[in-house]
């Protein structure tokens, strides 16, 4: 896929599915900063929300073709209902509209206890509200893994979630124009296409979901996937937390 610069003036289609139209406090404050950031900076914003699919797989490729095929945005930026970000972080990701596929790294809906158990064991003395920002389980969300995060640049990657990903429309474009991507029917796409970009298939015995089949398809015809991992995010899920006296007292806390 090319690398050129695309010739019109970045644009911005905020894409959500949302099955039962619910959108955690984080989400929603996210979107009303990034549109007052796009209104300050000239940057055309659109929002639109797919609900009631039950399958993510058919609700993204509704979005991403209705993003393609029915709006004039440059970039359509997928933001999940359960997700939310540092809208000064997030906006960064716009100065790498030239990429393909832009994405933030953020964490499964679970803490990792493990990490914070080994924070503490390498600092006893590190400030409790600070394990509050290091447990997020980021397993599985990317590949690879194996990488060094702590930089202020995209970072290659092979594979990432979609829940905050950033698709320019000539990577969509590319792939269509390949002739490689399956479509259906369907009129209230203009053109009458609705194009597969997700899907979820097993492959040799390996369950591969939407988000990991739309990086590989992107890769398989000459694009990038990119990560950022100074986005800071959240996850909004719903967190079980345990009482339970008697361990605590076991680990000797009696002040509470």
């Amino acid at each position: 896929m090319s690398s050129n610069a695309d010739p019109q003036p970045f644009s911005l289609f905020v894409a959500t599915p949302s099955l039962r139209g619910s959108f955690c406090k984080p989400y929603v404050l996210g979107v009303v900063q990034v549109q007052n950031h796009c209104l300050r900076h000239g940057i055309d914003f659109e929002l639109r929300v797919a609900q009631g699919i039950s399958a993510i797989e058919a609700a993204r490729n509704a979005l991403a073709n209705w993003f393609l095929f029915n709006s004039d945005a440059t970039h359509m930026l997928f933001w999940d209902d359960d997700m939310g970000a540092v809208t000064d972080d997030l906006v960064r990701m716009f100065d790498y509209a030239e990429r393909d596929v832009v994405a933030a790294l953020y964490p499964r809906k679970r803490i990792d206890m493990a990490r914070i158990k080994q924070a503490v064991l390498n600092d006893p003395q590190i400030d409790p509200a600070l394990l509050n920002q290091i447990g997020g389980d980021f397993s599985g969300m990317f590949q690879p893994q194996d990488v060094q995060w702590a930089t202020d640049e995209p970072i290659r990657l092979d594979r990432v979630g979609t829940g905050l990903m950033m698709i320019s429309r000539r990577c969509l474009m590319s792939l269509v124009q390949s002739g490689a991507v399956s479509w259906s029917e369907e009129p209230a796409i203009a053109g009458g296409r609705m194009y597969h970009f997700f899907r979820h298939i097993s492959r040799e015995g390996v369950v591969i979901g939407e988000d990991f089949y739309f990086c590989d398809l992107v890769r398989s015809h000459g694009g990038g996937v990119w990560g950022c991992a100074w986005v800071r995010s959240v996850h909004v899920g719903q967190i079980e937390v345990a009482g339970n006296l008697r361990a605590v007292s076991s680990v000797g806390i009696h002040d509470l």
